[in-house]
């Protein structure tokens, strides 16, 4: 069944991996197929083969494309631009969290399912470093529109969303527990086609607005650096060195043959632009990367990491960064262990902030924290849900 998958998808073999999972979202139903890991509009792709158990005609999820960035860099070390050619620009907001695509699928009976993946599993897991699936159910609750969408039932469009909020720590430091934005729409009749997430306006306040706009008259390079410049004005670090703030934009460039193409566009605090081929990977596209791997995996590992930059750079640049890499990882762990610190110090108080004073609860907590390191003891508390 691989050489089908590849066939299908048009990829080679040792691009796929094969899953068989179970869909939490779906009485437990049980789906086998292949999933892409090509480092384009097919990443993350799936193509099912079997439903509870039963062979299917194999069916083709395309999903959450790779963004990338509009420049590459000369032998010089000059960042050089390759916009298309375009007609209209229109620019949204970039959140920093977990990506959900809503698809939809069909067993042998012909019903039809409306579940959920992150980037590198066909349904979105449980994982040791987040409950990912209570946090989707609980975006649910607030947004029932999004559970089944027409369109999504109807397999025309499947939709992508961000996952975000000081619950579901990234980069950003969000001021937000829990929200979750539709991105955009990912056209299944059109190998994933990007479509702007206006048009699918029916699912209200969860749909991403327009931040700007600009149009062929304009220079576009410099209306990307100037929103660069922008975005970097604004943001802070806080204690725990996150950046409070924004990651950046999505351009969306609608090019003179119709075809919507994204590019990101990150703040210079973030995107770190001037890094060689000498320094390697830096930070600022390691840790992203860090983050993201916690979504598809229950034991974070450098090996696992550097799988997942194989699929965008070259190994020559993972090679010189490798400490770089180990540090990041590292540094990922002892957040996530600091938590685990946190909420097991938390629960061995036996006081509850539902019902016991704020002063109660953390004057128990000192106890086994210094005094220096209370407000990070606050801050994970809030992030672990344990305060509102």
């Amino acid at each position: 069944m691989i050489a089908r998958a590849a066939e299908i998808l048009e990829v080679k073999e040792n691009e796929l991996v094969p899953f068989d999972t179970v869909d939490h979202f779906n009485g437990d139903n049980r789906l086998e197929g292949f999933l892409c890991r090509r480092s384009d509009h097919r990443y993350g792709a799936l193509v099912i083969f079997s439903v509870k158990g039963v062979r299917v005609d194999p069916q083709v999820i395309y999903a959450t494309p790779k963004l990338r960035y509009p420049f590459g860099t000369s032998p010089w070390g000059e960042r050089v631009y390759n916009f298309p050619k375009f007609s209209k620009v229109c620019v949204y907001q970039k959140h920093d969290g977990t990506n959900i695509l809503n698809y939809r699928y069909v067993d042998a009976d012909g019903k039809r399912y409306s579940t959920f993946k992150t980037r590198l599993t066909a349904v979105v897991q449980e994982s040791t470093y987040g409950p990912f699936v209570t946090l989707l159910k609980e975006m649910f609750e607030k947004y029932p529109q999004i559970r089944e969408p027409s369109c999504v039932m109807s397999g025309r469009y499947f939709l992508s969303y961000e996952l975000f909020g000081y619950r579901n720590p990234h980069l950003i430091e969000y001021k937000e527990s829990l929200d979750i934005k539709l991105l955009f729409g990912v056209d299944q009749y059109n190998k994933g086609m990007v479509s702007l997430p206006q048009r699918f306006s029916v699912l209200g306040e969860v749909v991403l607005k327009i931040e700007k706009e600009c149009d062929n008259s304009k220079d576009l390079i410099e209306f990307y650096n100037d929103s660069r410049e922008e975005v970097f004005k604004t943001n802070v670090k806080n204690d725990e060195g996150a950046i409070v703030g924004s990651e950046g934009y999505v351009f969306y460039v609608l090019t003179e043959l119709g075809k919507w193409e994204q590019f990101k566009c990150k703040s210079e605090d973030i995107e770190a632009i001037h890094w060689s081929a000498a320094e390697g990977l830096p930070m600022s596209i390691i840790l992203p990367t860090v983050w993201n791997a916690l979504e598809s995996c229950d034991n974070l590992t450098v090996d696992y990491v550097l799988v997942l930059l194989r699929e965008e750079y070259d190994e020559s640049l993972i090679n010189r960064a490798y400490s770089r890499i180990e540090k990041a990882v590292a540094q990922v762990l002892a957040q996530i262990a600091w938590r685990k610190k946190v909420k097991e110090c938390y629960d061995s108080t036996g006081l509850d902030f539902n019902q016991n004073t704020k002063r109660d609860v953390m004057s128990a907590l000192s106890k086994s924290f210094q005094k220096c390191e209370m407000k990070k003891v606050f801050t994970a508390l809030k992030k672990l849900n344990l305060i509102s």
